[in-house]
């Protein structure tokens, strides 16, 4: 399960302003990795904004529509399945909702603060590595039947949007209300080889695989299969009851992933939920702009979220005052919202290599510091090309912070060196806890790692060089007392939040 509180782990105030800790040899590298990687530095800016938030917000959940349904009258659903290690059957349960994702959902039966666990479960069947990244096929339909848990997976499936019972009736005037689920198996019978298909129903007729009613595997038994993988298959594997959750561009959940040799993954929530509230997760791996929401969301999982961001997000995808265009079928090339998370995904592939040899090769260490300048130069130049507050500076934000915190646990910096890296720190946390907050309002994890940063910046910058802290210009914050606060605000940010996600209710 990824940890959402891994930590981040005397200076003269006369060194050379105009060096800014950037030799360069760094600089050099810097400008090579930006040219190759974003491909912003030659396009003009669309807006002027640049400039730094006045202010975090304030600690209050935005105004956004909540899914509330009645559920005085239904019933929860009862699955064939193994259960999971834990489900708090008081607080949630799976209700039949026909208007909510594959007609089911799950709902809070109480309210629910955040940082509650309401969901522990391992997946019944892990991604194989050729379609770990990319888009499902039948080769994972292969890799099912070829499973040992082939039977049951085939049986459980069947119980998955599209249900084998629907797809066997066919269109009628009972299930032809779900516009999408026709199409799709349309579409899905289009992209697939024939011979594959025939080929697939024949391996689970030699594995002696049937269906729940004892019938043969079908070549539409097998299309089905592939569509119910892709509309409820997330980022780690297929999960029974994870499956349940609907999703949500703006979620209340999180589910985080299992990590080192730990198989499960839990599902927490991550503000406050209130009674009859649907349960909803982000089915997208990483923050994306809305148009590559909308094309992953239909390529993996098989439906539309529409052209359209609810208020009060919609300012947070904005570029140039306008919602960029969007498609299910592809994503513009040329737009800047790609040309930044083409960028960050080149940048976030090479931290972790980076990190790994930093320790033993001078090269590399050179090469994590020109990264940092790079990311940095890539969110001013975010901020440029989208506006000040785009959702995707979230991302290039905390992978800064990230950057900084590598170079720093090599140990190596000189003194000046050290304090202008704390304050791009201060910088980059200012402006994070700011987005963070408009993005998952005040209680999210991600939060408590912000706020941390923040907090351990400022308190090494005002024992070591408090001149430069006063420096950075922000409201407010102009006298060693100021920012002295601001510390405090952060350090017990940090803890309320951690505390939050403390609590286990199994």
């Amino acid at each position: 399960m990824s940890d959402p509180f891994d930590v981040f782990g005397s200076d003269s105030d006369s060194e050379d302003e105009n060096n800014q800790g950037r030799n360069t040899e760094s600089v050099e590298v810097a400008s090579s990795l930006i040219n190759e990687a974003n491909g912003l530095v030659q396009q003009q800016p669309i807006t002027s904004e640049n400039t730094l938030r006045a202010s975090p917000v304030e600690s209050s959940l935005p105004s956004i529509q909540r899914d509330l349904v009645d559920i005085s009258n239904l019933e929860a659903v009862n699955f064939p399945w193994p259960n999971p290690l834990f489900v708090d059957d008081s607080a949630v349960a799976v209700y039949i909702i026909p208007k909510f994702g594959g007609g089911r959902a799950f709902c809070a039966r109480k309210k629910l603060d955040p940082g509650t666990t309401v969901l522990v479960e391992e997946p019944v069947m892990e991604w194989h590595q050729d379609q770990v990244g990319r888009k499902l096929d039948l080769s994972t339909v292969r890799f099912l039947l070829e499973n040992d848990k082939a039977l049951n997976l085939v049986h459980w499936l069947e119980s998955f949007h599209p249900l084998k019972s629907v797809i066997d009736q066919g269109p009628n005037e009972e299930n032809s209300s779900d516009e999408q689920l026709w199409p799709m198996m349309e579409e899905t019978k289009n992209e697939c080889e024939e011979l594959e298909v025939s080929e697939l129903a024949k391996l689970a007729e030699n594995r002696k695989i049937v269906c729940r009613d004892n019938s043969a595997v079908s070549e539409a038994d097998v299309l089905r299969m592939l569509l119910c993988i892709r509309y409820n298959g997330l980022e780690s594997g297929v999960y029974l009851y994870a499956a349940m959750l609907n999703h949500s561009c703006f979620p209340n959940c999180a589910k985080l992933r299992p990590e080192g040799d730990q198989t499960f993954s839990e599902v927490v929530t991550t503000r406050e939920v209130q009674p009859g509230e649907i349960l909803t997760i982000n089915y997208c791996p990483n923050i994306m702009s809305h148009a590559s929401r909308r094309h992953h969301l239909y390529n993996q999982h098989r439906f539309d979220i529409s052209a359209d961001v609810e208020e009060p997000f919609r300012a947070m995808e904005l570029v140039n005052d306008e919602l960029p265009p969007s498609a299910v079928d592809r994503v513009d090339d040329d737009s800047p919202t790609l040309r930044v998370e083409k960028s960050l995904d080149e940048f976030e592939a090479m931290l972790p290599e980076l990190v790994g040899l930093a320790s033993v090769d001078q090269s590399r260490k050179e090469v994590l510091k020109a990264l940092e300048l790079s990311i940095q130069e890539l969110c001013k130049q975010s901020e440029e090309h989208l506006s000040s507050n785009h959702l995707l500076l979230v991302r290039g934000l905390i992978l800064h912070l990230d950057v900084c915190d590598a170079i720093r646990r090599t140990n190596e910096l000189p003194k000046n060196a050290l304090v202008l890296i704390l304050c791009r720190q201060v910088q980059s946390a200012y402006q994070l806890i700011d987005l963070q907050s408009q993005l998952y309002g005040p209680d999210h994890f991600d939060l408590a790692r912000s706020h941390e940063d923040m907090y351990v910046s400022i308190s090494e910058l005002l024992s070591r060089s408090p001149s430069h802290l006063y420096g950075l210009g922000f409201p407010g914050l102009g006298s060693f007392s100021q920012w002295s606060q601001k510390e405090r605000e952060s350090r017990n940010e940090h803890h309320r939040i951690k505390a939050l996600y403390a609590k286990k209710t199994r």
